[in-house]
């Protein structure tokens, strides 16, 4: 079973993306997280295998949250998302979060 925490400060996206892997046998959901601090806990905790993070969230945000779990769980992948599409936010969110999975 592949276990994956999703986190997102919006429930429509969240309850999206727990739809999209609820329709996919042997995945399962084994959290959700409104901001970046109560995902870092439930990460912490469960143990996912994937953490799907917003690049968004609030009080600690995907990036500084990628970091946080490269060091402490280095074994959970992550996949960060955006609703941004700007070059902006694209550099600023690359270099980082490369630097927390290198």
């Amino acid at each position: 079973m592949l276990r994956i925490l999703i986190a997102d400060d919006h429930e429509i996206v969240r309850k999206g993306v727990r739809d999209v892997i609820e329709d996919h046998p042997g995945w399962e959901v084994c959290g959700e997280a409104a901001d970046g601090q109560e995902a870092l806990t439930l990460a912490l905790r469960e143990k996912p295998d994937i953490a799907v993070l917003d690049v968004s969230l609030p009080i600690v945000n995907g990036v500084a949250l990628t970091r946080r779990l490269h060091k402490e769980c280095p074994s959970i992948r992550i996949l960060l998302f955006t609703m941004h599409d700007d070059d902006e936010t694209s550099v600023a969110v690359w270099p980082p979060a490369r630097e927390a999975t290198s």
